[in-house]
């Protein structure tokens, strides 16, 4: 299948996937408000907007309490291998442009109940030398970035528990098997 093909169709499953999930997020708001689709948009900004920039400043621990233990050992790892590397990760123009329910899967408790959002943001990334402030070109990325990302329920909110680069992902084993069943 071509790249263009597989992409128009990725995105009307996009579509499709969050219609039907607003309408189910809309029924559940009723019992519990932090699923109301406008503040789980918000709660999605908050955590995106602070992740970035902890990762831009390589302080992660200031997005600490954004994100799962588990997503935060393993950005505190890639961080370290930077530094060890002489590396400084640099991100500018940060724009977050859509976010869209995916899959929303919430139980009788509060403990494994998880969203998985279309993530669609902006940026400019790359890294730098951090004896010489030099770019290195091999690291440039500018443009569009397509995720998904997975919330799950924190103390104070949803955090987010796992990412994924939309080209990393076979949709029908993450999604679509589960949401037309």
């Amino acid at each position: 299948m071509g790249k263009m093909k597989k992409n128009i169709i990725r995105s009307y499953n996009i579509i499709q996937k969050s219609k039907k999930n607003k309408e189910l997020l809309k029924t559940i708001s009723m019992y519990d408000n932090t699923l109301e689709y406008k503040t789980l948009r918000e709660r999605v900004a908050i955590c995106f907007y602070i992740i970035q920039e902890s990762w831009m400043k390589n302080e992660i621990s200031r997005a600490k309490n954004y994100m799962s233990e588990k997503l935060y050992s393993m950005y505190s790892k890639k961080i370290n291998e930077l530094r060890t590397r002489n590396r400084i990760n640099i991100a500018e123009d940060i724009i977050l442009v859509n976010v869209k329910p995916i899959e929303v899967i919430i139980g009788e408790t509060d403990n494994n109940d998880y969203i998985w959002m279309y993530v669609k943001g902006t940026r400019k990334s790359y890294q730098l030398d951090a004896e010489s402030k030099s770019a290195i070109k091999e690291t440039l990325d500018k443009g569009v970035f397509k995720e998904y990302w997975k919330f799950i329920r924190g103390s104070e909110g949803w955090i987010l528990d796992e990412t994924l680069k939309l080209d990393d992902v076979s949709e029908k084993v993450y999604f679509e098997e589960r949401l037309c069943s």
